[in-house]
């Protein structure tokens, strides 16, 4: 297994790692819907894919992200914005990485 792929202790050089994100790219199809989304991740760094979740489902998966935020950075509180940045010159990012 790539190092790109192990855990957090054995971390891969910046070439194996895009060297390892690159193999994806064979399992994308050769369709004009595939190449919109691959543009929209090698530029933007996300795609939208409308239609795949209902607003029902999206709804909870975002209540899902919520809960994970709030729970690993209990610091970060979804109705305070205010949480939302680090408080100043040299403050910790409050959010989960």
């Amino acid at each position: 297994m790539p190092k790109a792929w192990q855990g957090p202790s054995q971390r891969a050089t910046p070439a194996e790692t895009e060297a390892a994100r690159d193999r994806l790219l064979a399992f994308f199809a050769d369709t004009d819907f595939a190449r919109g989304v691959v543009d929209s991740l090698q530029s933007d760094g996300y795609a939208v894919l409308r239609g795949v979740l209902s607003r029902d489902e999206a709804d909870r998966e975002f209540d899902r992200m919520w809960d994970f935020v709030e729970r690993v950075s209990p610091t970060v509180r979804r109705q305070e914005p205010a949480t939302w940045w680090p408080e100043g010159a040299g403050a910790v990012d409050p959010w989960p990485h």
